[in-house]
């Protein structure tokens, strides 16, 4: 698995790939199941998944696919 360091979240997918730092933190197995659902996600809808989430609201906890993914296992934890 790729790492680098990235915004919100620390974590990315897109196809197929999870970049995330190295971190303990966001390679929990939750977090890491959270992101495989996201990873399903791009590869339903393809690239038009990006927009669709961005559509969707920066806010995890008003976001339909960060919802999707389980808001607990994503780490956010107030939503």
């Amino acid at each position: 698995m790729d790492r680098t360091h990235e915004g919100r979240g620390g974590q990315r997918v897109m196809s197929g790939a999870v970049i995330t730092y190295n971190n303990s933190v966001f390679t929990s197995q939750s977090r890491i199941r959270h992101e495989r659902k996201h990873k399903r996600q791009w590869m339903r809808y393809g690239f038009r998944f990006g927009y669709m989430y961005l559509r969707a609201g920066i806010n995890p906890c008003r976001n339909k696919w960060e919802r999707r993914a389980n808001w607990t296992d994503g780490g956010y934890l107030n939503c």
